[in-house]
């Protein structure tokens, strides 16, 4: 209804500014044009900022010249991003935008998110079903319900904006994990209560895969 595309059953939508951009979850690229050229698809429906500009303003100079299937998936979504810029938009809308991203990729690109919309004083109206995202990007938290639909809370949050998103360290996530976690070559450790005794595996003459490294306590490692 706010973008335009299914008519109202009753009543007047007022407000709602006629330049508008969708971003989706999926980057929703046309795999045939390069980044720039999906970038440049708005210039052919009116007035639109440079493809150059929005992908500059979005880091992605480099790739501009590429097909969605050489880019990362990150690197699509700003791809979207930079194509949302281009419109000129007021208003913007995100359908779980976030949604298909990594954790490292997903803060990176909703940090730059929160840069456009304060440098460009979007209104935006994103759906989520994710706490976190409305926690670290909204203003105002409405949560609906049905069917029926109805809506069961409608909340500002106390908070400045941006939020300032904390950044990652990389080093530290990536540090070999302590020893203690009985990660160790040519045992196998199942983790149970109370934990089984390290077994080890069979001689041959394969050599060993290198000692994984993980970011939570497996349930089952092989290592």
């Amino acid at each position: 209804i706010l973008a335009g595309l299914t008519p109202l059953d009753s009543g007047i939508l007022t407000g709602i500014p006629p330049k508008k951009a969708f971003v989706f979850q999926d980057a929703a690229l046309l795999p045939w044009l390069t980044a720039r050229e999906n970038v440049a698809l708005p210039g052919f429906f009116g007035s639109a900022l440079s493809p150059d500009e929005a992908l500059a303003s979005v880091g992605l100079s480099k790739q501009a010249h590429q097909l969605p299937h050489s880019l990362s998936g990150g690197q699509k979504m700003r791809v979207s991003l930079a194509r949302a810029l281009a419109t000129r938009p007021d208003l913007v809308l995100l359908d779980e935008a976030f949604a298909a991203l990594d954790g490292l990729t997903r803060r990176s690109v909703q940090r730059l998110f929160c840069r456009l919309a304060e440098e460009n004083h979007w209104t935006v109206v994103m759906v989520t079903h994710d706490p976190e995202d409305a926690k670290l990007l909204a203003d105002r938290v409405i949560v609906v319900d049905g069917p029926p639909l109805k809506i069961t809370l409608d909340r500002k949050l106390a908070q400045s904006r941006p939020l300032e998103l904390p950044d990652i360290d990389l080093n530290v996530l990536l540090a070999p994990r302590p020893k203690a976690l009985g990660l160790f070559p040519h045992t196998t450790r199942v983790a149970t209560h109370p934990p089984m005794e390290a077994l080890p595996l069979p001689n041959h003459s394969l050599p060993l895969p290198p000692e994984p490294k993980f970011d939570w306590e497996p349930s089952l490692v092989i290592a």
